[in-house]
């Protein structure tokens, strides 16, 4: 059996907020569990807040978990040698959700793009590190390249700007991206162009993307043939194969989550009924409810909900659901 790219290992994630004299505690990722094998692609939804972010800085080594490993070909990221990190570091990379800040404003984009080229040596002999810039432009669809090299990053749009931090990415060769929210803050006509880009990334280079979005759509689009992982609260409420577990969601949050998606066809949409949840407000983070944490927005609650912690348990199919009631929950389409 093949070794995972990268895994986590009851992994959790506590933050520390307020003054120094009045402290409190934020458990922003609790215990979770998840593998990513190579050439693969993993989308984590979630709402804002819920830890999506958390997790996907924790696999690019940007956190150290309170708890749990996070594995790269077996080994413990944090346990690493300074040559192996170093590999681990080039390897993994990350794309921000604002390409702006994620671009230095005072070097043109050729300085961007060839910092990291130079740092690990990645110019083949015989080629400058210009033409090599050009060549990844031209990967990202930014041509001709000449007209962007010395351009600085506020004489790009957004969509421009994204690509750029792409093929920033790709020039140090990378096993592994973490896009995170990597199309939500451009316009919707270019979001299609940047997620056929990332699947022919995938596709035709086998890079891996953790791509951490709110959108379902998206999700489905980009990772159809891949896994999602459905996040509440810091804890993974559902995972498995994207077309089964969207196509037969089981746990209450998901379904409800699918019942607030539009629906184009006006027939269709007439006949669902919207998921009637028991509140409309999340929990504080800081104070998460006590049990499961869906409990008390979930319509088909009990009293084990309240008492006692689900947990990932394998269904038929492929897909895990942490859920007291899955058996009993009506099925989707409610």
């Amino acid at each position: 059996m093949n070794q995972p790219l990268i895994s986590l290992r009851d992994v959790s994630m506590t933050f520390r907020k307020g003054s120094p004299w009045r402290r409190s505690e934020v458990r922003a990722v609790d215990h979770v569990t998840l593998d990513m094998d190579e050439g693969s692609i993993l989308a984590l939804v979630g709402e804002s807040g819920c830890g999506k972010t958390t997790i996907g800085k924790a696999i690019a080594g940007l956190y150290r978990p309170t708890q749990g490993q996070v594995l790269y070909r077996g080994k413990d990221i944090w346990k690493l040698s300074k040559a192996e990190f170093r590999t681990y570091r080039r390897e993994v990379q990350l794309v921000h959700q604002d390409s702006f800040a994620a671009l230095n404003p005072s070097l043109t984009i050729y300085q961007s793009l060839s910092a990291p080229l130079l740092q690990y040596g990645l110019v083949p002999a015989g080629k400058t590190a210009r033409t090599v810039v050009g060549e990844y432009l031209e990967m990202v669809e930014l041509t001709p390249p000449d007209q962007f090299l010395d351009k600085y990053p506020h004489q790009l749009s957004g969509g421009q700007r994204q690509r750029v931090v792409l093929a920033r990415a790709l020039t140090v060769r990378p096993k592994l991206i973490v896009a995170d929210e990597p199309v939500s803050m451009v316009d919707v006509s270019l979001r299609l162009a940047l997620l056929n880009l990332m699947a022919r990334m995938n596709k035709e280079m086998g890079v891996s993307f953790a791509y951490i979005t709110h959108d379902l759509a998206t999700a489905r689009y980009l990772a159809g043939q891949g896994q999602i992982s459905v996040m509440y609260l810091g804890e993974m409420v559902e995972t498995g194969p994207v077309g089964q577990v969207l196509a037969t969601p089981r746990h209450p949050y998901l379904q409800a989550l699918l019942s607030a998606v539009p629906v184009p066809d006006p027939i269709v949409a007439r006949s669902r009924k919207m998921l009637a949840l028991r509140s409309l407000e999340m929990p504080d983070p800081g104070a998460p409810p006590a049990g499961c944490r869906f409990h008390p927005r979930c319509p088909y609650a009990e009293a084990v909900c309240s008492s006692k912690v689900p947990t990932l348990e394998a269904m038929e199919g492929g897909d895990r659901v942490a859920c007291h009631l899955k058996e009993r929950i009506p099925a989707w389409p409610v």
